[in-house]
This record gives C-alpha cells, structure tokens and sequence, in this order.
C-alpha cells in the first residue's frame, strides 16, 4: 500500500504534527461534476490521523485521484494514485492510541464515518473510506472524520472492484480536497517536489577499530532524546553509574552521528523495539564490541537495554526498549537507561520483522542528542 506511483510525491515518514490548536478542522472533496463532499475532521479525537489527512491534502496528494473502489450501499475508498489499493505515500502511518476521551469516536461505525484504510498487514498511509452503512467499517480502522454534506453523490457512483482483472474503468475523480479550518477554506494545495520526499539515510561508514575511551564526566547525570524522523521524540535517562560503559558507548555513537537516519529494525509489540543498526538487517555495528555490565536493573517496561549476539560481550550499537516485563532478560543483557517521556511514540511502532524481505522500513530516528545535567 505504501508504493510510490508516477505523478505522486512519497515521503519516507509519516509528516511531522502541525496541527494548530484551537481549530476545527474540516475537508471539502469537489467532484469532476462539481458536487462537493464536506468532511468534518475529528481532530481532538484522531490527531495524528487528521494531521496526516491535512498534510497529505496541502500536498496536493489528492487531487485528481479517484475512489477507486464503490461497493454500493457499503463504501467507498479514495486516495491510491494506483487505483488497484496498492497505492500510498510511501509511508506507514502508526496506529491511533486510544484513550478514554476518544474511544468512542473513534470506535464509531455509522453512515458517513471516514476512517483510514489498512491493508492486511496493517499498513496505511494515505488510502480512506467513507461508510455508506453501519457495520461496514474495516475492523481495526481508525475513525477520523465524519460527512456532514454530499453523502447523496457517493451513493450515486457506479460500482468499481478494484481487484478485477483486467482494471475496470477509472472510477470517480476527485478534481480537489482542500482543507477548511473554523468553516473557511485555506489555502490551494503546494506541490511537493520530489527532492523534499528523498529520505535520509544511515552513514555507512561510520565504523572504528576499538569502543571509545571512557570520557564521561563525574556526577553528571545524562540524557539521551531520540527524535523520530516525521516528528515524535523519546526522552531516556542514562544510567551513568550501573552501566558507564555502555552509557559512555551509547554517548560516542550519538555524538558521531551513528545512529541518524536508522531505523527501528525489529519491533515486538508486548517485548521490545530494536534499533542501532545501520544496515537495519540486525546484523551490523560499529566495528567493536563491548563488555558486559550486568546489574540488578529489571526489565521492566521503558527500559533501554543493549543487544547482543549469544557471547555476552558482544554489544556494540543495538539497542532496546522493553514494552513489558520481561524477567528472563534480568541479569542476561545490560540495561543502561529508561525511557522518562515519550514511550507512547515506542507504542504506536509497528511490529516488524528484519528477516521479511516484504516490510516496509521501520520507524526511522532522525537523530540522538545527548544532553548533561550537572549537580546543582
């Protein structure tokens, strides 16, 4: 679903949030017949869903696509430039977390929800459907707008099956969605050029002959603040005293730059999220390896914790983050940080498997900054 096609920008992340608070946003579709569709989106309730809606919209990602799937009386399904729902934005946008506040619009299953569409393996970008019936909503799809004017063209469209082969006749065109903010239209949708979706990628040839020296500065306390590539940031205490070595080795490889533009390669919702390989097969490092430096820290979750080979001295930059209690790792990998804010961003990682030569790129790190707290 998150394949590029001729015509359409594709990003390497989901965009950056940049909703403006205070403001209720909403979406008008205009037709090749010049009938107009009014969505109302709900932003308190799906965020992150109606900031990539938004993005993508002011991207001009939508224009002149088609729904290219009508069931009638059931749904219909825009946003594939393909138009065989192979199509996206090149990313994969994480699922919505869901809270007390939101969890009943969002589990919302009537006539005229818009909800983001997932294909089989969970994956979405940019494809959304608008329900034509209750019930007939994708379990598992995040709901994040409602129709309040024009649901009447929808059910008038011709049928379209987007599997049949060969490909039947392009289905409803969407001449423009433009985004409303407070009942007013904003501006025309600008064109993103191709070179702005180029994703960055990990320095290869960062690699040294030994582990750095240890340069970590007495009784000052070190953090380490992951920014995710398309917003989101991880705030983690380093535990300078249990672990000096690996927190010192965790501080070099930040500082040098190791760890931008790697991925999250292996992601285990209820165990852990790896990350800290270049190569992002599970299989690379920085040239060394590191000791061990067990101590009685549990692995628990939010806990940052150092990968390693079956050689307990075989750490070198993959890391961890424990999701939950996972007691058989306690005294058999380092653990050497723990995540204070941000593990809701952890959370809405999608799983994935290294070795499955069909998965999308993990979540990518921008970058690791390194900050020092002195003892007041």
């Amino acid at each position: 679903m998150t394949g590029a096609v001729a015509g359409k920008p594709t990003w390497h992340a989901p965009p950056a949030f940049a909703l403006s608070d205070g403001v209720d946003y909403g979406a008008q579709i205009t037709l090749d017949d010049g009938s107009v569709v009014s969505i109302d989106l709900f932003e308190l309730q799906a965020p992150e869903h109606v900031n990539n809606f938004v993005f993508l919209v002011r991207a001009g990602f939508y224009d002149e696509l088609t729904f290219h799937e009508v069931l009638p009386g059931v749904r219909v399904r825009a946003g594939d430039p393909a138009t065989d729902g192979s199509g996206g934005a090149g990313y994969v946008l994480p699922d919505e977390p869901v809270t007390a506040d939101n969890e009943s619009a969002l589990a919302a299953d009537s006539v005229g929800v818009v909800s983001m569409w997932r294909d089989e393996s969970g994956a979405s970008s940019s494809q959304f459907v608008i329900a034509l019936s209750e019930g007939s909503l994708i379990e598992g799809a995040t709901a994040f707008g409602q129709v309040t004017g024009g649901l009447e063209q929808l059910y008038a469209f011709n049928p379209r099956d987007p599997a049949a082969i060969p490909l039947p006749v392009t289905g409803p065109k969407i001449v423009s969605v433009r985004v409303t903010e407070n009942g007013v239209v904003t501006e025309a949708a600008q064109p993103v050029s191709a070179q702005e979706s180029t994703p960055p990628v990990p320095d290869l040839s960062l690699s040294w002959d030994s582990p750095p020296d240890l340069a970590l500065e007495d009784e000052v306390d070190y953090r380490a603040t992951i920014t995710m590539v398309g917003g989101g940031t991880i705030e983690i205490d380093l535990f300078e005293e249990l672990a000096p070595q690996h927190v010192n080795n965790f501080v070099f490889l930040a500082r040098e730059g190791y760890y931008d533009a790697v991925t999250f390669h292996r992601i285990i919702h209820g165990f852990m999220a790896q990350g800290g390989d270049p190569t992002g097969s599970g299989s690379g490092g920085p040239g060394y390896t590191i000791d061990a430096e067990f101590n009685d820290t549990p692995h628990v979750r939010g806990v940052l914790s150092m990968a390693r080979t079956a050689d307990p001295n075989s750490a070198g930059s993959q890391f961890f983050i424990v999701y939950d209690t996972a007691a058989h790792l306690d005294g058999q990998y380092t653990a050497f940080g723990e995540v204070i804010s941000g593990m809701e961003v952890v959370d809405a990682f999608l799983e994935r498997d290294p070795l499955d030569p069909t998965a999308p790129p993990g979540p990518q790190i921008a970058s690791i900054t390194i900050s020092e707290i002195a003892p007041e």
